[in-house]
C-alpha cells in the first residue's frame, strides 16, 4: 500500500524549495 497520505506547500522559489525539501530535509518529489 503507497503511503497514506501526503503533503503540499505553497512556494514561491520552485528550485529554493526543491533544494530544501529534497537536498537538506531528504524528502523524495512528488508529481
Amino acid at each position: 500500500m503507497p503511503d497514506p497520505f501526503h503533503l503540499a506547500f505553497p512556494v514561491r522559489d520552485l528550485a529554493e524549495a526543491r533544494a530544501f525539501y529534497g537536498g537538506l530535509l531528504g524528502c523524495a518529489e512528488g508529481r
